[in-house]
């Protein structure tokens, strides 16, 4: 995949921020920090899965507020970890992590 382009190309914009991490299955995760979202997508651009943060809170530096002066779900980064990435975690009888 050399690009991902969102249907919504018009709000889908990071001035700073954001990422995307390349998953060992050839899957990318993009982080849209302005929007607080979160998405996984297939390498020709099927969207598996996306999350938006629900929790909405004001800048405290009056300099960022003057630039976004609504409140803002931003998330800096996200990366997804294998298992193996976390030993300290283990999986029990449910198969669930605790």
């Amino acid at each position: 995949m050399g690009e991902y382009h969102d249907p919504a190309r018009e709000s889908f914009f990071a001035p700073f921020m954001g990422s995307a991490q390349r998953l060992a299955g050839g899957n990318t995760l993009v982080t849209d920090s302005p929007s607080g979202r979160l998405f996984e997508v297939t390498p020709d651009g099927y969207l598996c899965w996306e999350y938006v943060v629900p929790y909405f809170g004001a800048y405290q530096e009056s300099e960022v507020r003057g630039l976004f002066p609504s409140e803002p779900n931003a998330v800096f980064r996200a990366y997804r970890y294998t298992a193996e990435e976390l030993p300290w975690l283990t999986a029990g009888a449910s198969g669930a992590a605790r």
